[in-house]
Protein backbone atom coordinates (compact mmCIF):
# COMPACT_ATOMS: atom_id res chain seq x y z
CA UNK A 1 0.00 0.00 0.00
CA UNK A 2 1.55 3.40 -0.95
CA UNK A 3 -0.48 6.25 0.83
CA UNK A 4 0.31 10.36 1.47
CA UNK A 5 -1.42 12.88 3.82
CA UNK A 6 -2.98 16.00 1.99
CA UNK A 7 -4.23 19.19 3.84
CA UNK A 8 -6.69 21.12 2.75
CA UNK A 9 -7.63 18.91 -0.18
CA UNK A 10 -11.41 18.03 -0.86
CA UNK A 11 -10.19 14.86 -3.44
CA UNK A 12 -6.61 13.40 -4.15
CA UNK A 13 -5.07 10.70 -5.94
CA UNK A 14 -2.16 8.66 -6.50
CA UNK A 15 -0.59 7.18 -9.82
CA UNK A 16 2.42 4.85 -9.87
CA UNK A 17 4.73 3.89 -12.73
CA UNK A 18 7.23 1.76 -13.26
CA UNK A 19 10.00 2.23 -16.19
CA UNK A 20 7.35 4.57 -17.49
CA UNK A 21 4.80 2.15 -17.63
CA UNK A 22 1.65 2.79 -15.24
CA UNK A 23 1.10 0.22 -12.33
CA UNK A 24 -2.14 -1.37 -12.21
CA UNK A 25 -4.36 -0.26 -8.88
CA UNK A 26 -6.99 1.37 -6.98
CA UNK A 27 -6.27 5.24 -5.46
CA UNK A 28 -8.81 6.17 -2.66
CA UNK A 29 -9.67 9.40 -0.52
CA UNK A 30 -10.56 9.57 3.23
CA UNK A 31 -11.96 13.68 3.28
CA UNK A 32 -11.60 13.46 6.92
CA UNK A 33 -8.09 12.50 6.87
CA UNK A 34 -7.13 13.74 4.04
CA UNK A 35 -4.92 10.07 3.19
CA UNK A 36 -5.06 9.16 -0.44
CA UNK A 37 -3.94 5.20 -0.69
CA UNK A 38 -2.99 3.75 -3.75
CA UNK A 39 -3.60 -0.46 -3.52
CA UNK A 40 -1.57 -2.54 -6.32
CA UNK A 41 -3.32 -5.19 -7.97
CA UNK A 42 -1.11 -7.59 -7.25
CA UNK A 43 1.80 -7.21 -5.74
CA UNK A 44 4.69 -4.68 -6.33
CA UNK A 45 8.13 -6.66 -7.63
CA UNK A 46 11.58 -6.77 -5.64
CA UNK A 47 14.85 -4.81 -6.98
CA UNK A 48 12.20 -2.83 -9.44
CA UNK A 49 12.20 1.37 -8.58
CA UNK A 50 8.56 2.83 -8.31
CA UNK A 51 7.78 6.87 -9.53
CA UNK A 52 4.57 7.85 -7.43
CA UNK A 53 2.45 11.24 -8.36
CA UNK A 54 -0.34 12.59 -5.91
CA UNK A 55 -2.61 15.16 -6.94
CA UNK A 56 -5.04 16.69 -4.82
CA UNK A 57 -8.83 18.75 -6.50
CA UNK A 58 -7.52 17.65 -9.77
CA UNK A 59 -4.08 19.30 -9.71
CA UNK A 60 -0.39 18.81 -8.64
CA UNK A 61 0.72 18.91 -5.30
CA UNK A 62 4.01 20.71 -4.06
CA UNK A 63 6.35 17.92 -3.21
CA UNK A 64 3.85 15.45 -4.67
CA UNK A 65 6.06 13.44 -6.75
CA UNK A 66 8.27 10.96 -5.19
CA UNK A 67 10.19 7.59 -6.29
CA UNK A 68 10.72 4.69 -4.22
CA UNK A 69 13.02 1.34 -4.50
CA UNK A 70 11.64 -2.02 -3.62
CA UNK A 71 13.64 -4.66 -1.72
CA UNK A 72 16.23 -6.49 -3.42
CA UNK A 73 15.41 -10.60 -4.47
CA UNK A 74 16.54 -12.96 -1.42
CA UNK A 75 20.23 -14.31 -2.42
CA UNK A 76 22.34 -16.60 -1.07
CA UNK A 77 25.22 -15.60 0.79
CA UNK A 78 26.83 -18.36 2.46
CA UNK A 79 26.12 -22.52 2.30
CA UNK A 80 27.12 -25.56 4.62
CA UNK A 81 28.37 -28.11 3.66
CA UNK A 82 30.33 -25.84 0.98
CA UNK A 83 29.07 -26.17 -2.98
CA UNK A 84 30.89 -29.90 -4.41
CA UNK A 85 32.19 -30.17 -0.83
CA UNK A 86 33.88 -33.77 -0.11
CA UNK A 87 34.45 -35.58 3.13
CA UNK A 88 31.37 -34.37 4.65
CA UNK A 89 30.46 -35.94 8.17
CA UNK A 90 27.49 -37.60 7.78
CA UNK A 91 25.93 -35.33 10.72
CA UNK A 92 27.08 -32.08 9.75
CA UNK A 93 24.85 -29.22 9.30
CA UNK A 94 23.11 -28.26 6.27
CA UNK A 95 22.18 -24.92 5.99
CA UNK A 96 22.04 -21.96 3.74
CA UNK A 97 22.30 -18.06 4.81
CA UNK A 98 19.89 -15.97 2.70
CA UNK A 99 19.60 -11.91 2.04
CA UNK A 100 16.17 -9.95 2.00
CA UNK A 101 13.89 -13.24 2.67
CA UNK A 102 10.77 -13.80 4.61
CA UNK A 103 10.62 -17.26 4.50
CA UNK A 104 13.05 -19.97 2.91
CA UNK A 105 12.86 -24.15 2.93
CA UNK A 106 15.37 -26.97 2.09
CA UNK A 107 14.98 -29.79 0.25
CA UNK A 108 17.50 -32.73 0.25
CA UNK A 109 17.93 -35.64 -2.30
CA UNK A 110 20.42 -38.44 -3.03
CA UNK A 111 20.22 -40.43 -6.27
CA UNK A 112 16.88 -38.69 -7.30
CA UNK A 113 15.12 -39.35 -3.62
CA UNK A 114 14.35 -37.30 -1.01
CA UNK A 115 16.18 -37.14 2.41
CA UNK A 116 13.52 -37.42 4.85
CA UNK A 117 14.03 -34.30 7.23
CA UNK A 118 12.77 -30.53 8.57
CA UNK A 119 13.41 -28.12 7.16
CA UNK A 120 13.41 -24.24 9.86
CA UNK A 121 13.52 -20.67 8.95
CA UNK A 122 14.72 -18.13 11.75
CA UNK A 123 14.26 -15.01 10.05
CA UNK A 124 16.35 -12.60 12.49
CA UNK A 125 19.34 -14.12 10.99
CA UNK A 126 18.41 -15.39 7.72
CA UNK A 127 19.49 -18.77 8.29
CA UNK A 128 17.49 -21.97 6.87
CA UNK A 129 18.30 -25.47 8.07
CA UNK A 130 17.57 -28.76 6.85
CA UNK A 131 17.60 -31.49 9.58
CA UNK A 132 17.61 -34.98 8.12
CA UNK A 133 15.18 -37.85 10.17
CA UNK A 134 18.56 -39.77 10.36
CA UNK A 135 22.33 -39.29 9.52
CA UNK A 136 23.43 -39.32 6.03
CA UNK A 137 24.76 -42.37 4.56
CA UNK A 138 28.45 -42.64 3.62
CA UNK A 139 30.40 -42.12 0.52
CA UNK A 140 27.20 -40.57 -0.77
CA UNK A 141 26.43 -37.69 -2.87
CA UNK A 142 23.42 -35.40 -1.99
CA UNK A 143 21.59 -32.35 -4.03
CA UNK A 144 20.15 -29.65 -1.41
CA UNK A 145 17.68 -26.45 -2.89
CA UNK A 146 16.74 -23.53 -1.19
CA UNK A 147 14.22 -21.71 -2.00
CA UNK A 148 13.03 -18.09 -0.78
CA UNK A 149 9.70 -16.41 -0.44
CA UNK A 150 8.18 -19.75 -2.10
CA UNK A 151 10.64 -19.46 -5.31
CA UNK A 152 13.71 -20.52 -6.39
CA UNK A 153 17.26 -19.00 -5.69
CA UNK A 154 19.99 -17.92 -8.17
CA UNK A 155 22.86 -20.82 -6.93
CA UNK A 156 19.42 -22.11 -4.93
CA UNK A 157 21.53 -25.57 -5.64
CA UNK A 158 24.49 -27.31 -4.76
CA UNK A 159 25.58 -30.79 -4.25
CA UNK A 160 28.06 -32.52 -1.80
CA UNK A 161 29.50 -35.59 -1.17
CA UNK A 162 30.04 -37.46 2.67
CA UNK A 163 33.12 -38.84 4.12
CA UNK A 164 33.39 -42.82 3.46
CA UNK A 165 32.99 -45.00 6.78
CA UNK A 166 35.84 -45.34 9.48
CA UNK A 167 37.27 -49.19 10.33
CA UNK A 168 38.18 -50.21 13.31
CA UNK A 169 41.54 -51.53 12.75
CA UNK A 170 42.58 -51.96 16.17
CA UNK A 171 41.77 -51.63 19.62
CA UNK A 172 42.92 -51.86 23.40
CA UNK A 173 41.93 -54.27 24.90
CA UNK A 174 41.46 -56.64 22.27
CA UNK A 175 38.37 -58.07 21.12
CA UNK A 176 36.99 -60.81 23.64
CA UNK A 177 40.11 -60.20 26.02
CA UNK A 178 40.09 -61.62 29.16
CA UNK A 179 41.61 -60.88 32.27
CA UNK A 180 42.08 -57.49 31.49
CA UNK A 181 43.66 -55.69 34.05
CA UNK A 182 41.33 -52.72 35.40
CA UNK A 183 43.26 -50.99 37.57
CA UNK A 184 43.92 -47.30 35.55
CA UNK A 185 42.62 -48.79 31.92
CA UNK A 186 42.32 -46.60 28.91
CA UNK A 187 40.25 -48.44 26.14
CA UNK A 188 41.82 -47.31 22.79
CA UNK A 189 40.59 -47.57 19.01
CA UNK A 190 42.62 -47.36 16.00
CA UNK A 191 40.62 -46.09 13.09
CA UNK A 192 41.15 -46.42 9.41
CA UNK A 193 42.69 -43.32 7.23
CA UNK A 194 39.90 -40.35 6.47
CA UNK A 195 38.80 -41.15 10.11
CA UNK A 196 37.41 -37.53 11.83
CA UNK A 197 35.87 -36.61 15.03
CA UNK A 198 36.17 -40.42 16.90
CA UNK A 199 34.60 -41.24 20.44
CA UNK A 200 34.25 -44.23 22.28
CA UNK A 201 31.23 -44.99 24.76
CA UNK A 202 31.48 -47.93 27.28
CA UNK A 203 29.09 -50.35 28.91
CA UNK A 204 28.61 -52.87 31.33
CA UNK A 205 25.41 -54.51 30.07
CA UNK A 206 23.01 -52.01 29.57
CA UNK A 207 24.46 -49.31 31.65
CA UNK A 208 26.91 -47.06 30.48
CA UNK A 209 30.12 -46.39 32.39
CA UNK A 210 30.97 -42.56 33.08
CA UNK A 211 34.20 -41.22 31.42
CA UNK A 212 35.91 -38.83 29.17
CA UNK A 213 36.16 -39.88 25.37
CA UNK A 214 39.12 -38.15 23.42
CA UNK A 215 40.44 -38.17 19.68
CA UNK A 216 44.04 -37.67 18.00
CA UNK A 217 43.51 -37.16 14.59
CA UNK A 218 47.59 -37.15 13.85
CA UNK A 219 47.70 -40.95 15.08
CA UNK A 220 43.33 -41.38 13.96
CA UNK A 221 43.47 -43.60 17.79
CA UNK A 222 39.97 -42.81 20.32
CA UNK A 223 40.37 -42.71 23.66
CA UNK A 224 38.51 -43.57 26.68
CA UNK A 225 39.19 -42.85 30.40
CA UNK A 226 37.27 -44.54 32.82
CA UNK A 227 35.88 -41.84 35.36
CA UNK A 228 36.41 -44.92 38.09
CA UNK A 229 38.19 -47.59 38.16
CA UNK A 230 36.62 -50.63 36.62
CA UNK A 231 35.00 -53.57 38.34
CA UNK A 232 36.68 -57.10 38.53
CA UNK A 233 35.47 -60.00 36.09
CA UNK A 234 33.26 -57.81 34.43
CA UNK A 235 32.23 -57.94 30.95
CA UNK A 236 32.45 -55.03 29.11
CA UNK A 237 31.15 -53.69 25.74
CA UNK A 238 33.25 -50.52 23.91
CA UNK A 239 31.40 -49.08 20.83
CA UNK A 240 33.51 -46.12 18.84
CA UNK A 241 31.82 -44.02 16.20
CA UNK A 242 33.53 -41.51 13.76
CA UNK A 243 32.82 -39.39 11.11
CA UNK A 244 29.19 -38.67 12.19
CA UNK A 245 28.85 -42.33 12.58
CA UNK A 246 28.97 -46.18 12.81
CA UNK A 247 32.52 -47.46 12.53
CA UNK A 248 32.72 -50.75 10.84
CA UNK A 249 33.91 -53.48 13.25
CA UNK A 250 32.91 -50.41 16.29
CA UNK A 251 31.84 -52.70 18.85
CA UNK A 252 33.84 -55.52 21.17
CA UNK A 253 33.85 -56.53 24.36
CA UNK A 254 36.20 -57.69 26.88
CA UNK A 255 36.52 -58.84 30.53
CA UNK A 256 38.47 -57.97 33.50
CA UNK A 257 41.00 -60.59 35.50
CA UNK A 258 39.66 -61.22 39.00
CA UNK A 259 41.15 -59.56 41.74
CA UNK A 260 45.03 -60.14 41.92
CA UNK A 261 44.03 -62.38 45.28
CA UNK A 262 41.20 -64.16 43.55
CA UNK A 263 41.70 -67.87 41.40
CA UNK A 264 39.86 -69.88 38.73
CA UNK A 265 40.35 -73.28 37.63
CA UNK A 266 41.02 -72.48 34.04
CA UNK A 267 42.95 -69.41 33.39
CA UNK A 268 44.44 -70.17 29.86
CA UNK A 269 43.48 -71.92 26.62
CA UNK A 270 39.93 -72.05 24.29
CA UNK A 271 37.59 -75.09 24.14
CA UNK A 272 37.78 -77.61 21.08
CA UNK A 273 34.20 -77.26 20.50
CA UNK A 274 32.88 -74.32 22.04
CA UNK A 275 29.54 -74.81 20.11
CA UNK A 276 28.93 -78.39 20.56
CA UNK A 277 24.93 -79.13 20.59
CA UNK A 278 22.74 -81.14 22.48
CA UNK A 279 19.39 -82.61 21.72
CA UNK A 280 18.20 -81.18 25.49
CA UNK A 281 18.58 -78.48 27.61
CA UNK A 282 22.22 -78.70 29.40
CA UNK A 283 23.17 -78.07 33.34
CA UNK A 284 27.26 -78.39 32.22
CA UNK A 285 29.74 -78.80 34.87
CA UNK A 286 32.87 -78.92 36.87
CA UNK A 287 33.74 -81.07 40.46
CA UNK A 288 36.35 -78.88 42.42
CA UNK A 289 37.70 -78.32 45.98
CA UNK A 290 40.00 -76.37 47.63
CA UNK A 291 42.69 -76.61 49.56
CA UNK A 292 42.54 -73.42 51.53
CA UNK A 293 39.51 -71.43 53.53
CA UNK A 294 38.02 -68.97 51.10
CA UNK A 295 34.43 -67.96 49.08
CA UNK A 296 33.47 -68.47 45.90
CA UNK A 297 32.78 -64.60 44.81
CA UNK A 298 30.82 -65.55 41.28
CA UNK A 299 30.64 -68.74 38.75
CA UNK A 300 32.09 -68.65 34.90
CA UNK A 301 31.55 -70.01 31.96
CA UNK A 302 32.67 -70.10 28.14
CA UNK A 303 29.93 -69.16 25.59
CA UNK A 304 30.55 -70.00 22.25
CA UNK A 305 29.12 -68.05 19.66
CA UNK A 306 25.67 -70.22 19.42
CA UNK A 307 24.87 -70.05 23.30
CA UNK A 308 22.47 -67.31 22.78
CA UNK A 309 19.92 -68.76 25.10
CA UNK A 310 19.28 -67.69 28.71
CA UNK A 311 22.01 -69.23 31.52
CA UNK A 312 22.19 -69.84 35.28
CA UNK A 313 24.79 -70.27 37.07
CA UNK A 314 24.33 -72.81 40.17
CA UNK A 315 26.98 -74.50 43.45
CA UNK A 316 26.36 -77.30 44.63
CA UNK A 317 27.87 -79.77 47.43
CA UNK A 318 28.37 -83.33 46.79
CA UNK A 319 25.39 -83.92 48.82
CA UNK A 320 23.30 -82.33 46.02
CA UNK A 321 22.46 -79.67 48.19
CA UNK A 322 22.01 -75.96 45.74
CA UNK A 323 24.27 -73.50 47.62
CA UNK A 324 23.90 -70.94 45.27
CA UNK A 325 21.96 -69.92 41.98
CA UNK A 326 22.81 -66.55 39.41
CA UNK A 327 21.23 -65.40 36.31
CA UNK A 328 24.43 -64.60 34.08
CA UNK A 329 23.39 -60.74 32.54
CA UNK A 330 25.58 -58.10 29.58
CA UNK A 331 26.72 -61.35 28.27
CA UNK A 332 28.96 -60.82 25.10
CA UNK A 333 28.32 -62.75 21.85
CA UNK A 334 31.13 -65.31 22.77
CA UNK A 335 34.38 -66.39 25.67
CA UNK A 336 34.39 -66.06 29.38
CA UNK A 337 30.96 -64.88 31.12
CA UNK A 338 30.77 -63.79 35.05
CA UNK A 339 28.35 -63.48 37.11
CA UNK A 340 28.72 -62.33 40.75
CA UNK A 341 26.95 -64.07 43.72
CA UNK A 342 24.49 -61.77 45.54
CA UNK A 343 26.49 -63.51 48.73
CA UNK A 344 29.41 -65.28 48.66
CA UNK A 345 29.41 -69.04 49.38
CA UNK A 346 32.15 -70.21 52.10
CA UNK A 347 33.64 -73.38 51.33
CA UNK A 348 35.23 -76.72 53.38
CA UNK A 349 38.74 -77.45 52.80
CA UNK A 350 38.66 -80.70 51.14
CA UNK A 351 35.16 -81.18 50.18
CA UNK A 352 33.82 -81.74 46.94
CA UNK A 353 31.51 -79.09 45.23
CA UNK A 354 30.21 -78.77 42.25
CA UNK A 355 29.57 -75.58 40.14
CA UNK A 356 27.32 -75.49 36.42
CA UNK A 357 25.52 -73.82 34.44
CA UNK A 358 21.98 -74.26 32.78
CA UNK A 359 21.72 -73.37 28.92
CA UNK A 360 18.30 -73.30 27.13
CA UNK A 361 20.48 -73.33 24.11
CA UNK A 362 21.25 -77.10 23.80
CA UNK A 363 24.57 -75.86 23.55
CA UNK A 364 28.02 -75.94 25.59
CA UNK A 365 31.45 -75.63 25.15
CA UNK A 366 33.55 -79.04 25.18
CA UNK A 367 36.82 -80.21 25.00
CA UNK A 368 36.96 -84.11 25.72
CA UNK A 369 39.44 -85.60 28.15
CA UNK A 370 40.18 -82.22 29.23
CA UNK A 371 39.44 -83.48 32.64
CA UNK A 372 40.41 -87.17 32.88
CA UNK A 373 43.60 -85.63 35.01
CA UNK A 374 43.40 -83.01 38.19
CA UNK A 375 43.48 -79.20 37.19
CA UNK A 376 45.40 -77.68 40.02
CA UNK A 377 45.60 -73.62 40.24
CA UNK A 378 46.78 -72.42 43.53
CA UNK A 379 44.88 -73.75 46.06
CA UNK A 380 41.63 -75.34 43.80
CA UNK A 381 41.81 -77.89 41.84
CA UNK A 382 39.52 -80.21 39.79
CA UNK A 383 38.73 -83.36 41.35
CA UNK A 384 39.71 -86.60 38.71
CA UNK A 385 36.83 -87.73 36.10
CA UNK A 386 36.07 -83.58 36.84
CA UNK A 387 33.14 -82.78 34.50
CA UNK A 388 29.76 -83.23 35.75
CA UNK A 389 26.22 -82.84 33.75
CA UNK A 390 22.46 -82.90 33.88
CA UNK A 391 20.01 -82.82 31.87
CA UNK A 392 17.75 -80.23 33.86
CA UNK A 393 18.16 -77.37 36.80
CA UNK A 394 19.18 -79.98 39.11
CA UNK A 395 22.42 -81.88 40.43
CA UNK A 396 24.84 -82.45 37.87
CA UNK A 397 24.72 -86.06 38.98
CA UNK A 398 26.82 -87.76 35.74
CA UNK A 399 30.44 -87.38 35.64
CA UNK A 400 32.49 -87.28 32.71
CA UNK A 401 36.28 -86.70 31.53
CA UNK A 402 35.10 -84.09 28.74
CA UNK A 403 35.90 -80.42 30.03
CA UNK A 404 32.83 -78.33 29.91
CA UNK A 405 34.40 -75.31 30.68
CA UNK A 406 32.61 -74.13 34.05
CA UNK A 407 34.57 -72.42 36.61
CA UNK A 408 34.39 -70.25 39.95
CA UNK A 409 36.26 -67.37 41.01
CA UNK A 410 37.66 -68.38 44.24
CA UNK A 411 38.72 -65.51 47.24
CA UNK A 412 40.91 -67.67 49.96
CA UNK A 413 41.68 -65.69 53.07
CA UNK A 414 44.54 -63.67 54.15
Amino acid sequence: MISVTLANASAGAITVTSGGAAVAGTSSFNASTGVVTFSPTSALQRAKTYAVTATANGAAVSGGAWSFTTLPNPAIMARTPASSATGVLVNAPITATISNASGAAITVTTGGAAVAGTSSFNASTGVVTFTPTAALGFSRSYSVTATANGAALTGGTWSFTTIAQATRSSSAPAANATNVNPTGLTITATLSSGAQAGAITLAQGTTNVAGTSTYNASTRVVSFVPTVTLDWTKNYTATVTANGGAVTSGTWSFTTMAKPDQVSLFTTGTPTNPNTTTVQNMNAGTRFKTSAAGVVTAIKFYKGTLNIGTHTGYLWNSAGQQLATVTFTGESSSGWQTATLSTPVRLTVGAEYRVSVYSTARVYAATTGGLSSVVTNGPISTIATGGAYSYSTGYPSTTTTTKLWVDVIFDPDN
